[in-house]
């Protein structure tokens, strides 16, 4: 990709050269390390499964990419409008927090998206960034500093952000299903 067709706007909101970004973006590999995180019942107990305590393995970065997305999430990404059900990785949000909307209702259902962020594919990351204005160079750029081998990896500063805006099309389906049929 030529200079001319990244957006000085990008390159200087994240603090490096065209050359140095796009060099960073295709070798993001480097940057990235797996960090187990325990599993937990809901009290906070380790989850065992056949006398083997069970781990969830998240991907954080480090270094220059980590930077990077930092720059990405301040510049980018907070602050986005997100549905009102949409609570992971929003600040001042808690698990807790949220189970007071529930507290004192007859019924809960409680569900969860199995490999959520491995589910969440640059396409849709691509286009997420697209739908926030970005020109198609950006986008493009943005995606590759912020996803790896096909997928979001849980672990990351960005993810959370782009996970919420990614599926907000859908948490705003629910609500209305939601709203229609008098469910909190």
């Amino acid at each position: 990709m030529s200079k001319s067709k990244t957006p000085r706007y990008i390159i200087n909101l994240l603090g490096y050269s065209h050359e140095k970004l796009w060099r960073l973006a295709n070798h993001v590999e480097n940057y990235y390390y797996d960090k187990p995180i325990p599993k937990l019942e809901p009290d906070w107990n380790q989850v065992y499964k056949n006398g083997i305590p069970q781990f969830r393995i998240t991907t954080p970065c480090r270094g220059k990419l980590r930077f990077v997305q930092e720059r990405i999430k301040k510049n980018f990404l907070q602050g986005k409008p997100l549905p009102a059900s949409a609570h992971g990785g929003v600040k001042r949000w808690s698990p807790a927090k949220h189970a007071e909307w529930h507290l004192g209702k007859k019924f809960h259902f409680v569900t969860d998206i199995k490999r959520y962020y491995p589910s969440v594919t640059p396409p849709m990351v691509y286009d997420t960034f697209r739908a926030l204005g970005h020109e198609a160079p950006a986008a493009s750029l943005l995606t590759k500093l912020t996803t790896i081998n096909y997928l979001l990896p849980q672990g990351t500063v960005t993810s959370p952000y782009l996970a919420n805006l990614v599926f907000a099309p859908i948490d705003r389906q629910l609500e209305d299903l939601c709203k229609r049929h008098k469910i909190t």
